[in-house]
């Protein structure tokens, strides 16, 4: 796998499709996913995804990228609730299928993940996981610019 943004963008986003039937997804800042004006009841935003990359690796000359994947998970809750636990509940299980999906490939070796809860963010009032997973994948340079 070329280490590149775009094919790195679309694994994720056919990783978190593959999770449930219902699931609207985005890419970018979360500004941008506030104005989406068709919300289903999940949703994942990616946010826009850094990466550091090195050229050598315990005295090894290979090139590799380090990326920061940051998904939001959300759902809709209400102003006035009290047991938005329950949308944590049902959230958490997709986190870790996703995790563990990602883990299943031989070209990618996930050195961390953090998966924090928030309740009640944004103007729709979302509750749910801000899911960071950082990443490794070696760079084969086997782009396809033809692709694009």
């Amino acid at each position: 796998m070329a280490v590149s943004h775009r094919s790195l963008r679309l694994l994720v986003e056919d990783t978190v499709k593959s999770l449930t039937d219902n699931v609207q997804y985005s890419y970018g800042e979360e500004s941008d996913f506030d104005q989406t004006k068709k919300k289903t009841s999940l949703m994942v935003n990616t946010q826009l995804m850094p990466a550091s990359a090195v050229f050598s690796d315990n005295q090894v000359s290979n090139y590799s990228k380090t990326w920061v994947i940051t998904c939001v998970f959300y759902k809709f809750d209400r102003q006035d609730s009290v047991d938005y636990f329950k949308i944590h509940d049902e959230l958490d299980p997709i986190c870790d299928q996703f995790v563990n999906k990602l883990n299943q490939r031989d070209d990618m070796v996930i050195l961390s993940t953090n998966q924090q809860p928030f309740v009640k963010a944004l103007s729709d009032i979302l509750t749910g996981y801000l899911l960071t997973v950082t990443v490794r994948l070696n760079d084969d340079f086997d782009y396809c610019f033809e692709c694009d």
